[in-house]
């Protein structure tokens, strides 16, 4: 089942403002904390392994 757009502009908006937030230095630990959460309640270890590399692929191609 695919995400609506909107309920996609829902937690966008949302991380942002969470992110606005919380201090830079705990920002990466958040990032980490909150992607352990989801991979946890996703269970499928293949869908979470696939998005870390897409989007180390867009970061990676940025620097």
């Amino acid at each position: 089942m695919t995400m609506k757009f909107s309920d996609l502009e829902t937690i966008y908006e949302q991380l942002a403002l969470t992110l606005d937030r919380i201090d830079a230095q705990s920002k990466d630990i958040f990032l980490a904390k909150l992607a352990l959460v989801l991979a946890h309640e996703l269970d499928n270890p293949e869908i979470v392994l696939t998005a870390i590399e897409k989007c180390s692929q867009h970061c990676l191609e940025a620097s």
